[in-house]
Protein backbone atom coordinates (compact mmCIF):
# COMPACT_ATOMS: atom_id res chain seq x y z
CA UNK A 1 0.00 0.00 0.00
CA UNK A 2 1.38 3.47 -0.91
CA UNK A 3 -0.23 5.27 2.32
CA UNK A 4 -1.58 8.09 0.00
CA UNK A 5 -2.71 11.50 1.61
CA UNK A 6 -5.32 12.51 -0.55
CA UNK A 7 -5.85 15.80 1.45
CA UNK A 8 -2.52 16.77 -0.08
CA UNK A 9 -3.94 15.89 -3.81
CA UNK A 10 -6.02 19.05 -4.03
CA UNK A 11 -6.20 22.84 -3.22
CA UNK A 12 -9.62 22.90 -3.71
CA UNK A 13 -11.42 23.25 -0.58
CA UNK A 14 -14.22 20.88 -0.14
CA UNK A 15 -13.17 18.35 -3.25
CA UNK A 16 -12.12 16.17 -1.41
CA UNK A 17 -15.34 15.72 0.56
CA UNK A 18 -17.37 15.83 -2.51
CA UNK A 19 -15.55 12.89 -3.85
CA UNK A 20 -15.19 10.68 -1.30
CA UNK A 21 -19.31 10.99 -1.28
CA UNK A 22 -20.10 10.48 -4.82
CA UNK A 23 -22.27 8.06 -5.96
CA UNK A 24 -19.69 5.83 -7.88
CA UNK A 25 -17.02 6.16 -5.97
CA UNK A 26 -15.16 6.88 -8.60
CA UNK A 27 -11.77 8.34 -6.51
CA UNK A 28 -11.52 4.78 -4.62
CA UNK A 29 -11.72 2.76 -7.47
CA UNK A 30 -9.49 5.06 -8.88
CA UNK A 31 -6.56 5.34 -5.71
CA UNK A 32 -7.16 0.92 -5.67
CA UNK A 33 -6.07 0.72 -9.40
CA UNK A 34 -2.77 2.92 -8.79
CA UNK A 35 -1.82 1.41 -5.89
CA UNK A 36 -1.45 -1.94 -6.95
CA UNK A 37 0.28 -0.93 -10.01
CA UNK A 38 2.67 1.81 -8.16
CA UNK A 39 2.77 0.48 -4.22
CA UNK A 40 4.68 2.33 -2.60
CA UNK A 41 6.04 4.43 -5.37
CA UNK A 42 2.59 6.37 -5.98
CA UNK A 43 3.37 9.44 -3.75
CA UNK A 44 6.34 9.84 -6.10
CA UNK A 45 4.95 9.21 -9.68
CA UNK A 46 1.45 10.33 -9.17
CA UNK A 47 2.70 14.16 -8.86
CA UNK A 48 4.07 14.10 -12.14
CA UNK A 49 1.51 12.49 -13.97
CA UNK A 50 -0.83 14.47 -16.31
CA UNK A 51 -3.45 13.78 -17.98
CA UNK A 52 -4.86 15.07 -21.82
CA UNK A 53 -7.66 14.32 -23.33
CA UNK A 54 -7.92 15.64 -27.08
CA UNK A 55 -11.53 15.84 -28.05
CA UNK A 56 -13.68 14.92 -31.10
CA UNK A 57 -13.54 18.48 -32.36
CA UNK A 58 -9.80 18.60 -31.98
CA UNK A 59 -9.33 15.34 -34.24
CA UNK A 60 -12.09 16.35 -36.70
CA UNK A 61 -9.45 19.59 -37.13
CA UNK A 62 -6.48 17.17 -37.76
CA UNK A 63 -4.78 18.77 -35.22
CA UNK A 64 -3.83 16.46 -32.44
CA UNK A 65 -0.41 16.81 -33.72
CA UNK A 66 -0.58 20.53 -32.04
CA UNK A 67 -1.22 18.81 -29.20
CA UNK A 68 1.56 16.35 -29.34
CA UNK A 69 4.24 18.67 -30.11
CA UNK A 70 2.80 21.45 -27.39
CA UNK A 71 3.18 18.85 -24.43
CA UNK A 72 6.79 18.11 -25.51
CA UNK A 73 7.93 21.84 -25.79
CA UNK A 74 6.77 21.95 -22.74
CA UNK A 75 8.30 19.88 -20.98
CA UNK A 76 6.38 16.68 -21.03
CA UNK A 77 7.08 13.21 -22.20
CA UNK A 78 4.34 11.09 -24.19
CA UNK A 79 3.96 7.61 -21.53
CA UNK A 80 1.06 6.29 -23.33
CA UNK A 81 -1.81 6.84 -25.42
CA UNK A 82 -5.14 6.02 -25.66
CA UNK A 83 -8.39 6.34 -27.73
CA UNK A 84 -11.54 6.36 -26.26
CA UNK A 85 -15.24 7.38 -27.17
CA UNK A 86 -17.20 10.06 -24.64
CA UNK A 87 -20.32 9.28 -23.71
CA UNK A 88 -23.33 11.74 -22.05
CA UNK A 89 -23.32 9.66 -18.86
CA UNK A 90 -19.27 10.46 -18.75
CA UNK A 91 -19.74 13.86 -18.81
CA UNK A 92 -22.15 13.98 -16.27
CA UNK A 93 -19.61 12.49 -14.04
CA UNK A 94 -16.79 14.08 -14.52
CA UNK A 95 -18.23 17.87 -14.76
CA UNK A 96 -20.54 16.48 -11.99
CA UNK A 97 -19.45 19.60 -9.76
CA UNK A 98 -19.36 21.96 -12.29
CA UNK A 99 -22.36 21.47 -14.46
CA UNK A 100 -24.42 23.14 -12.18
CA UNK A 101 -24.14 26.64 -13.09
CA UNK A 102 -24.17 25.58 -16.87
CA UNK A 103 -27.88 26.06 -18.98
CA UNK A 104 -29.75 23.47 -20.15
CA UNK A 105 -28.95 24.14 -23.91
CA UNK A 106 -25.53 24.78 -23.10
CA UNK A 107 -25.15 21.23 -21.61
CA UNK A 108 -27.28 19.91 -24.69
CA UNK A 109 -24.39 21.17 -26.91
CA UNK A 110 -21.40 20.17 -24.85
CA UNK A 111 -22.76 16.60 -25.22
CA UNK A 112 -23.38 16.81 -28.62
CA UNK A 113 -19.60 18.09 -29.34
CA UNK A 114 -17.95 15.53 -26.61
CA UNK A 115 -19.53 12.54 -28.17
CA UNK A 116 -19.39 13.25 -31.74
CA UNK A 117 -16.43 10.80 -32.52
CA UNK A 118 -13.44 9.28 -30.84
CA UNK A 119 -11.00 11.36 -28.15
CA UNK A 120 -7.92 11.06 -27.28
CA UNK A 121 -6.56 10.20 -23.95
CA UNK A 122 -2.54 11.59 -23.56
CA UNK A 123 -0.57 10.04 -20.27
CA UNK A 124 2.62 12.64 -19.96
CA UNK A 125 5.17 12.55 -17.23
CA UNK A 126 6.30 16.33 -16.51
CA UNK A 127 10.18 16.05 -16.88
CA UNK A 128 10.21 19.87 -15.31
CA UNK A 129 8.88 19.17 -12.39
CA UNK A 130 7.98 22.24 -10.23
CA UNK A 131 8.28 21.62 -6.19
CA UNK A 132 5.24 24.11 -6.09
CA UNK A 133 2.98 22.55 -8.94
CA UNK A 134 2.17 19.49 -9.78
CA UNK A 135 2.15 18.05 -13.16
CA UNK A 136 -1.35 17.90 -13.54
CA UNK A 137 -1.86 21.65 -12.43
CA UNK A 138 1.24 22.73 -14.19
CA UNK A 139 -0.56 21.78 -17.57
CA UNK A 140 -4.00 22.82 -16.27
CA UNK A 141 -2.53 26.21 -16.93
CA UNK A 142 -0.74 25.72 -19.66
CA UNK A 143 -3.73 24.65 -21.24
CA UNK A 144 -5.20 27.68 -21.13
CA UNK A 145 -9.03 29.76 -20.65
CA UNK A 146 -11.47 27.80 -23.75
CA UNK A 147 -12.94 31.40 -23.70
CA UNK A 148 -9.90 33.31 -26.11
CA UNK A 149 -10.60 36.71 -24.33
CA UNK A 150 -8.97 35.40 -20.83
CA UNK A 151 -5.75 33.83 -22.55
CA UNK A 152 -2.72 34.51 -23.94
CA UNK A 153 -1.48 33.35 -27.49
CA UNK A 154 0.94 30.94 -25.56
CA UNK A 155 -1.68 28.28 -24.68
CA UNK A 156 -2.38 25.38 -25.82
CA UNK A 157 -5.83 26.37 -26.61
CA UNK A 158 -4.63 29.61 -28.27
CA UNK A 159 -2.40 27.26 -30.50
CA UNK A 160 -5.56 24.80 -31.40
CA UNK A 161 -7.88 28.19 -32.08
CA UNK A 162 -10.74 27.30 -29.62
CA UNK A 163 -13.48 29.30 -30.35
CA UNK A 164 -15.71 29.31 -26.88
CA UNK A 165 -16.50 28.17 -23.24
CA UNK A 166 -18.56 24.95 -25.11
CA UNK A 167 -15.44 24.03 -27.49
CA UNK A 168 -12.72 23.81 -25.47
CA UNK A 169 -11.18 21.26 -27.70
CA UNK A 170 -8.77 19.50 -24.99
CA UNK A 171 -9.58 18.49 -21.30
CA UNK A 172 -6.66 17.99 -18.40
CA UNK A 173 -7.07 17.01 -14.90
CA UNK A 174 -6.93 19.78 -12.61
CA UNK A 175 -5.06 18.15 -9.80
CA UNK A 176 -3.61 14.94 -8.46
CA UNK A 177 -6.42 14.19 -6.79
CA UNK A 178 -8.45 14.37 -10.45
CA UNK A 179 -6.06 12.05 -11.77
CA UNK A 180 -7.22 9.79 -9.75
CA UNK A 181 -10.69 10.06 -10.00
CA UNK A 182 -11.20 10.75 -13.62
CA UNK A 183 -8.94 7.90 -14.80
CA UNK A 184 -11.34 6.04 -13.03
CA UNK A 185 -14.76 7.51 -14.53
CA UNK A 186 -13.28 7.51 -18.35
CA UNK A 187 -11.77 4.27 -18.31
CA UNK A 188 -13.82 0.91 -17.39
CA UNK A 189 -11.52 -1.99 -15.74
CA UNK A 190 -9.24 -3.71 -16.80
CA UNK A 191 -8.39 -0.94 -19.06
CA UNK A 192 -8.20 1.30 -16.17
CA UNK A 193 -5.51 -1.18 -14.76
CA UNK A 194 -3.72 -1.98 -17.52
CA UNK A 195 -3.23 1.54 -18.12
CA UNK A 196 -1.94 2.24 -14.77
CA UNK A 197 0.66 -0.97 -14.94
CA UNK A 198 1.85 0.34 -18.73
CA UNK A 199 2.72 3.78 -16.74
CA UNK A 200 4.29 1.67 -14.18
CA UNK A 201 6.19 -0.05 -16.12
CA UNK A 202 7.56 2.79 -18.93
CA UNK A 203 7.89 6.06 -16.19
CA UNK A 204 11.40 5.71 -14.83
CA UNK A 205 12.63 4.67 -18.88
CA UNK A 206 13.22 8.20 -19.72
CA UNK A 207 14.66 7.20 -23.05
CA UNK A 208 11.84 4.97 -24.44
CA UNK A 209 9.87 6.70 -26.99
CA UNK A 210 6.10 6.35 -27.34
CA UNK A 211 4.89 5.90 -30.92
CA UNK A 212 1.32 7.84 -31.11
CA UNK A 213 0.79 7.85 -34.63
CA UNK A 214 -1.17 4.56 -34.92
CA UNK A 215 -3.75 6.07 -32.55
CA UNK A 216 -3.82 9.56 -34.22
CA UNK A 217 -3.95 7.75 -37.69
CA UNK A 218 -6.91 5.69 -36.77
CA UNK A 219 -8.73 8.05 -34.87
CA UNK A 220 -8.31 10.25 -38.09
CA UNK A 221 -9.54 7.18 -39.90
CA UNK A 222 -12.27 7.32 -38.10
CA UNK A 223 -13.56 10.67 -38.71
CA UNK A 224 -14.63 13.37 -41.25
CA UNK A 225 -12.30 16.42 -41.24
CA UNK A 226 -13.79 19.22 -40.74
CA UNK A 227 -12.92 23.34 -39.60
CA UNK A 228 -14.12 24.34 -36.82
CA UNK A 229 -14.92 27.80 -37.53
CA UNK A 230 -18.15 29.24 -36.49
CA UNK A 231 -18.19 32.10 -39.31
CA UNK A 232 -18.10 29.19 -42.34
CA UNK A 233 -20.24 26.73 -40.49
CA UNK A 234 -22.91 29.75 -39.88
CA UNK A 235 -22.56 30.43 -43.87
CA UNK A 236 -23.19 26.97 -44.42
CA UNK A 237 -25.80 26.10 -42.25
CA UNK A 238 -27.99 28.52 -43.66
CA UNK A 239 -27.40 27.29 -47.14
CA UNK A 240 -28.12 23.99 -45.86
CA UNK A 241 -31.42 25.03 -44.29
CA UNK A 242 -32.26 27.22 -47.65
CA UNK A 243 -31.66 23.85 -49.64
CA UNK A 244 -33.28 21.57 -47.21
CA UNK A 245 -36.77 23.67 -47.23
CA UNK A 246 -38.50 22.23 -50.21
CA UNK A 247 -41.97 21.81 -49.56
CA UNK A 248 -42.90 24.64 -47.18
CA UNK A 249 -42.47 27.62 -49.57
CA UNK A 250 -39.19 28.85 -47.89
CA UNK A 251 -41.64 29.10 -44.10
CA UNK A 252 -39.84 26.11 -42.19
CA UNK A 253 -36.44 27.94 -43.52
CA UNK A 254 -37.66 31.35 -42.65
CA UNK A 255 -38.89 30.92 -39.35
CA UNK A 256 -34.76 29.12 -38.19
CA UNK A 257 -33.49 32.06 -39.65
CA UNK A 258 -35.87 34.25 -37.73
CA UNK A 259 -34.85 32.45 -34.51
CA UNK A 260 -31.07 32.73 -35.33
CA UNK A 261 -31.46 36.65 -35.86
CA UNK A 262 -33.43 37.25 -32.76
CA UNK A 263 -30.86 35.05 -30.74
CA UNK A 264 -28.05 37.56 -32.04
CA UNK A 265 -29.61 40.90 -30.25
CA UNK A 266 -28.30 41.42 -26.66
CA UNK A 267 -29.86 39.94 -23.89
CA UNK A 268 -31.13 37.06 -25.97
CA UNK A 269 -30.06 33.58 -26.31
CA UNK A 270 -30.79 30.63 -28.72
CA UNK A 271 -33.16 27.99 -27.71
CA UNK A 272 -31.40 25.18 -28.25
CA UNK A 273 -34.10 22.36 -28.02
CA UNK A 274 -36.34 24.59 -30.44
CA UNK A 275 -33.28 25.15 -33.05
CA UNK A 276 -32.46 21.45 -33.23
CA UNK A 277 -36.46 20.94 -33.66
CA UNK A 278 -36.50 23.20 -36.56
CA UNK A 279 -33.60 21.79 -38.18
CA UNK A 280 -34.75 17.68 -38.03
CA UNK A 281 -38.02 19.54 -39.21
CA UNK A 282 -35.58 20.19 -42.09
CA UNK A 283 -33.86 16.28 -42.17
CA UNK A 284 -30.92 18.65 -41.44
CA UNK A 285 -29.11 16.73 -37.80
CA UNK A 286 -28.48 18.84 -35.30
CA UNK A 287 -25.93 17.27 -34.19
CA UNK A 288 -24.00 17.71 -37.07
CA UNK A 289 -20.86 19.95 -37.15
CA UNK A 290 -22.10 22.97 -38.23
CA UNK A 291 -24.88 22.83 -36.25
CA UNK A 292 -23.06 22.62 -32.87
CA UNK A 293 -20.97 25.63 -33.79
CA UNK A 294 -23.34 27.63 -34.53
CA UNK A 295 -25.30 26.88 -31.53
CA UNK A 296 -22.47 27.27 -29.50
CA UNK A 297 -21.74 30.72 -29.95
CA UNK A 298 -25.30 31.82 -29.36
CA UNK A 299 -27.09 29.51 -26.46
CA UNK A 300 -26.31 31.16 -22.42
CA UNK A 301 -23.11 29.16 -21.09
CA UNK A 302 -24.01 29.24 -17.94
CA UNK A 303 -26.57 30.40 -15.46
CA UNK A 304 -26.31 34.21 -13.70
CA UNK A 305 -25.96 33.80 -9.59
CA UNK A 306 -24.44 30.39 -9.54
CA UNK A 307 -21.64 28.81 -8.22
CA UNK A 308 -20.20 25.59 -8.75
CA UNK A 309 -20.08 23.08 -6.12
CA UNK A 310 -16.13 22.95 -7.16
CA UNK A 311 -14.53 25.45 -8.56
CA UNK A 312 -11.60 24.71 -11.27
CA UNK A 313 -7.68 24.88 -10.30
CA UNK A 314 -7.35 27.93 -12.66
CA UNK A 315 -10.56 29.71 -11.08
CA UNK A 316 -9.11 29.29 -7.47
CA UNK A 317 -5.53 30.65 -9.19
CA UNK A 318 -7.21 33.74 -10.24
CA UNK A 319 -8.58 34.12 -6.95
CA UNK A 320 -5.57 34.58 -5.35
CA UNK A 321 -4.31 36.90 -7.93
CA UNK A 322 -2.10 34.17 -8.87
CA UNK A 323 -2.79 33.91 -12.34
CA UNK A 324 -3.89 36.01 -15.36
CA UNK A 325 -5.37 35.30 -18.85
CA UNK A 326 -4.39 31.77 -18.06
Amino acid sequence: MSALDHESLTTIPGKLDHYRAEEGGFLAAGTASAERAYGTDLPRILPRLAVLVIHAETIALRKAETCLSYAARNGFRLLHALPFEVSQAMCDVVWRFQANVISQDSLAVRDGIYTHGTSIMLLLKDTRPDAGMPASSRLTLLKGSPDPAQRDGSSLRSELGAINNIFGFVHCADEPLDVLRELAVMLPEPVLSDVHQRLARSFDDDAAEYDCRPVVDAAYAGSTEHDIDSDRALLRLLDDIANADTDTDGARARALRALLTASERPGRNLDWFAFADGLRGLGIDPYGWDPLIVASNLVQYEVPGKLKLIPSFTELMKSKGELHHA
